[in-house]
Order: C-alpha cells, then sequence, then structure tokens
C-alpha cells in the first residue's frame, strides 16, 4: 500500500510514486487541486465559457460588434448613387439611373453648385449634348481611384466652355477612355491643383517646341510655393505634367530644411540651346530655374547672394543647405539634370534643373564641367 499525504492550508501535495493497482490512503481533509497542482488531468468543472471577473466575452463567441464606416461621399449630393429622384436632396435634382447605381445630377449651362460636408467639388460637362454636373475626382473620399465603384478619373471639357478641362468620375469603359493619362491621374492622387494649358506649338528657328500634358499648376505643391523671384505673390507656372509630379518630390527634401517657397525664375521658355540646334528642356516645358528659397521663419537662400563656390567646408548653413538641396536634387532622382552655379557663368545665380530623357548628371565643379553656355545638354550623360 502507497500513502499519499495531503496537507491541509497548503496546496503543494508531497507525493509516494503510486503504481498501477495501488491502494491511496488520505491523511486528513482534501483541498481543491487544479491540473497545475499534479501535473496531470484533474476532472474539474470546465470554467472556460464562464466571463472572467473583467467581463472579458468568450472568445468561442462570434464578434457582433458592427463599425459604422461614416458617412457615405456624396450621399444625396451630385455625384452620389440613387434610386430615384426623391433620393437626390437638392433643387432640380435628377437620377440618372442609366449611369452604374445610379446618379444623381442637375442640368447646367456653364457652372455646378458645391456644398460643403463629406462631398466632393462639381463640375459641368457635355453628357448626351447637354450639359449635366458630376462630382470631380477626390483621391482622399475615394482613396486610390478618386471615384465611387464603376466610375473612373477622366479629364472632360466644360459644357459650353471647351477650353477649360478638369478631371471628372465618369462611368467606367464609356466614350474616351484614354482622355485621361497616367501623369494627370497621378497629380489628382498627390492633391496638386492644376488646370489644362491650351499651349499652342511654338516655333525657334524651324524646331518645335511641343508639350505633353500641357498644364498648369497652382501653388502650394505638397505644401511648397513656388514664386516667381521679383513677385510677391505666387502665380501659376506652365509646365509639363511630368514636372509637375517631379516638383511634389522635391517638397519632401525642401520640407526637411524647413523651407517653404521656392523663387524661380522661369519653365516655360520656346528657345534652342545656345550654340546648338536643339529645343532646350525648357521649351518643353520640362525644366524650372531656381533661384533661391525661403524657410519658414521668413530667411531668404538666394543662390547668387549665398552660393559658396567649389568648397564643401561652408562657412554658414545658408550656404551649406544651398549645396545640400543641390546634390539631394540629383542623388534623390528628382530631376535627371542638375546644374548648381559651380557649373559655369551662365548659372552662376540659379539652380538649373531638368527632365532630359535618358540623362543622370550634375554640374557641380570647375573646370572640369565648363564647357561653354548651356552645351551640357549635347553631352552624352
Amino acid at each position: 500500500m502507497k500513502r499519499i499525504k495531503f496537507v491541509v492550508g497548503v496546496t503543494a501535495l508531497m507525493l509516494s510514486a503510486v503504481g498501477c493497482g495501488d491502494e491511496v490512503i488520505v491523511d486528513g481533509p482534501l483541498e481543491p487541486v487544479t491540473d497545475m497542482d499534479l501535473g496531470v488531468d484533474v476532472d474539474t468543472p470546465d470554467m472556460a465559457e464562464e466571463p472572467d471577473d473583467q467581463g472579458v466575452p468568450d472568445a468561442s463567441e462570434p464578434d457582433m460588434t458592427v463599425i459604422d464606416p461614416g458617412p457615405v461621399p456624396n450621399e444625396g449630393w451630385i455625384g452620389g448613387a440613387c434610386m430615384t429622384n426623391a433620393e437626390c436632396d437638392f433643387d432640380g435634382a435628377i437620377c440618372d439611373t442609366a449611369k452604374p447605381d445610379g446618379q444623381c445630377t442637375q442640368a447646367c449651362e456653364r457652372t455646378c453648385p458645391d456644398k460643403d460636408g463629406n462631398n466632393t467639388v462639381t463640375f459641368c460637362i457635355t453628357d448626351g449634348g447637354q450639359g449635366r454636373c458630376v462630382s470631380r475626382c477626390d483621391y482622399e473620399l475615394f482613396e486610390g481611384t478618386g471615384c465611387r465603384d464603376g466610375y473612373e478619373c477622366r479629364i472632360e471639357e466644360r459644357h459650353n466652355e471647351p477650353g477649360t478641362q478638369q478631371a471628372v468620375c465618369v462611368p467606367e469603359g464609356s466614350e474616351n477612355p484614354d482622355a485621361t493619362t497616367a501623369c494627370l491621374q497621378e497629380l489628382d492622387r498627390l492633391g496638386v491643383l492644376w488646370s489644362p494649358w491650351s499651349h499652342t506649338t511654338e516655333y525657334d528657328d524651324g524646331l518645335a517646341c511641343t508639350i505633353d500634358d500641357p498644364i498648369r499648376v497652382a501653388s502650394p505643391i505638397n505644401g511648397i510655393e513656388y514664386r516667381y523671384y521679383s513677385q510677391a505673390t505666387s502665380s501659376t507656372m506652365p509646365v509639363a505634367c511630368e514636372l509637375a509630379v517631379a516638383l511634389h518630390k522635391l517638397g519632401d527634401v525642401l520640407k526637411e530644411y524647413d523651407i517653404d517657397t521656392v523663387l524661380h525664375i522661369g519653365t516655360y521658355n520656346c528657345r534652342k540651346i545656345a550654340g546648338t540646334s536643339s529645343i532646350s528642356q525648357h521649351g518643353y516645358a520640362k525644366a524650372i530655374d531656381i533661384w533661391g528659397f525661403e524657410t519658414e521663419d521668413g530667411t531668404r537662400m538666394v543662390l547668387e547672394e549665398d552660393w559658396e563656390h567649389n568648397t564643401e567646408s561652408f562657412s554658414n548653413d545658408t550656404a551649406r543647405i544651398l549645396y545640400e538641396v543641390g546634390q539631394r536634387m540629383h542623388t534623390d532622382r528628382i530631376f535627371n539634370i542638375v546644374l548648381t552655379p559651380n557649373y559655369n557663368s551662365a548659372h552662376d545665380n540659379h539652380f538649373h534643373v531638368d527632365l532630359s530623357e535618358g540623362a543622370n548628371f550634375i554640374g557641380k565643379s570647375l573646370p572640369d564641367y565648363y564647357i561653354g553656355d548651356e552645351h551640357w545638354e549635347r553631352c552624352p550623360h
């Protein structure tokens, strides 16, 4: 016979080895035991389904919590879904049930109303020969696409004013599916304010200045104001869409230095590269000349005054920042060509930056890169 002694008031057990068929004699009253006490299975009531003292729900029960998605964009407003006119809550409302899931709209001659709240800005387009109000693309309310399901973002002309265009939401696969280029869609996704630029091809000595996706961009671009160096306020800049995307990338670098304003001396200019038979990147609206910067505290950094030539040991932070920004525009591949004031006398007062196709070059030191007035654009860099 083997004996196990249960000690009253003590949770630990002193056990002798118990063999198969041995009788167990208990000395004293038993305390409750647990699986942990014995290290073996004990036939005790299953308490797993009982909530603990903290009121934690049973993990085996399905989570029935309903997450409120928030207000539906354009609900009851222009561009919103509908089944009847009554679901469109504004004067002159029409529910166009021919559109995917229906579309609230109204007739227009040129402009459409806007409404505060969880609603997109509107625009008047020609639809079926008549003016109809639709929603503009909004990448905050409709992340990734700019439009609700069944619709796509596309450039359309204003009804009765074909020279004015905007990116709007139209049914997927409808006519003119290629009107909005991937670049313009990217600008909308980035939140860059732009408007079409009705550019007419110009010529310099018989050479054409043609522009891909000509637009005018408004400040701020990624939090940065762009202002002509001699003006007190910013104005729109004529650019190719590709340059506008690059300026948005530049904003990420400039904000690291607390810069909030770029002072420039021009973007588009239809002209040849001096001494060559090639159109400058300015003629394609893919270049900008940067004269200086201003920081959030009002400090001005101007290249013709603050740039220190041919050195990496600077006498002050302003010179260092100008040098570092020039380097970053190249190393971060924001632009394909970067010419600093070190490059030649023609660039002594500005950074020239552009998007020359296939290039990867920074002109930063004399005399190694001194090859004449802007002849760099002929180089195989």
